[in-house]
């Protein structure tokens, strides 16, 4: 029911109507997803593509579109070159708003209409099934004696998983630009690096990993969490831990969509509530350290 709703409220806002207004089942919808298939705003693309089509909110096609690079950005810079084009969404998730800022986007998130902030969860550092490291402490432990060993993988360089991995180095004395961070325009291909066991950890969220972790594959080392997280067996990085890591223990990912900015004056009509305006996300107020970081990794 709340999926349903969401879509709901998400395909109103799409069409720029108020929440307590029918509508008629729009002809078609575009959706873009500005990353590679496999990774978890692809995942969060289609179940929604499944959920609107499991309601009949559309009445005709939905095009799901793949275009991945800069954490998004590339994808970003897409979606907004066409201006008021109605029927179409972007996913998007924090790692965005952070490669905006580290990276020089000439695109930015003023260019495009926030809708909704569907989904908020952790982020996890996982290792292969055989991998030596047991704790966050073996991993730290290696990566003060010989960084150039641990790769590290995760999305784009700059992005919130190489910001986390630099926190994490740092908070052991180690320069974030001696991490050995080996980037994918998409999570599908570092979740693939780390089944085959070709890096020593990896950084994602959690839904886009939890499979892998269920069935044994991967171990989770820790989560970004202030408190344990109830399903993720894993010492949370907040208060208590020797490791802690303050920008860490905040850096959730949060994940919602887009639609294009319309022309002419800015609108304020459409839904509140669930629905709401992402740019008042409290979580960008942690976005100092994290973006200070990045800068270091350039």
């Amino acid at each position: 029911m709340r999926a349903r709703r969401r879509a709901l409220l998400a395909l109103l806002a799409v069409l720029g109507l108020a929440v307590p207004v029918p509508a008629q089942p729009p002809a078609s919808l575009k959706i873009l997803i500005p990353a590679d298939p496999g990774g978890s705003w692809d995942q969060m693309a289609r179940a929604m593509e499944q959920a609107l089509r499991t309601e009949k909110l559309v009445a005709g096609p939905i095009r799901l579109t793949n275009r991945g690079g800069g954490d998004g950005t590339v994808g970003l810079a897409r979606f907004a070159r066409v201006k008021g084009e109605a029927g179409s969404l972007m996913v998007m998730g924090q790692t965005m708003i952070a490669a905006i800022v580290t990276g020089g986007s000439p695109r930015t998130l003023a260019s495009v209409t926030p809708i909704a902030r569907l989904t908020s969860e952790p982020a996890v550092i996982v290792v292969p099934a055989s991998s030596p490291f047991r704790t966050l402490k073996d991993l730290t432990e290696r990566l003060k004696k010989d960084a150039d060993t641990v790769s590290i993988t995760g999305g784009s360089r700059g992005g919130s998983d190489h910001i986390l991995a630099a926190l994490i180095a740092e908070s052991q004395g180690v320069p974030a630009s001696r991490v050995n961070y080996v980037a994918y325009a998409g999570g599908g291909d570092a979740v693939a690096a780390l089944l085959e066991a070709r890096v020593a950890a990896g950084i994602g969220g959690w839904g886009e990993l939890q499979a892998h972790v269920g069935s044994g594959k991967l171990r989770v080392l820790a989560i970004s969490s202030p408190r344990r997280v109830p399903g993720i067996n894993a010492h949370p990085q907040g208060s208590g831990s020797r490791h802690r890591v303050r920008q860490l223990a905040r850096s959730g990912r949060a994940r919602g969509h887009f639609r294009r900015r319309p022309q002419g004056p800015p609108r304020h009509d459409g839904p509140t509530g669930e629905v709401g305006d992402v740019e008042a996300d409290p979580q960008k107020a942690e976005l100092g350290g994290r973006v200070s970081c990045g800068r270091r990794l350039r």
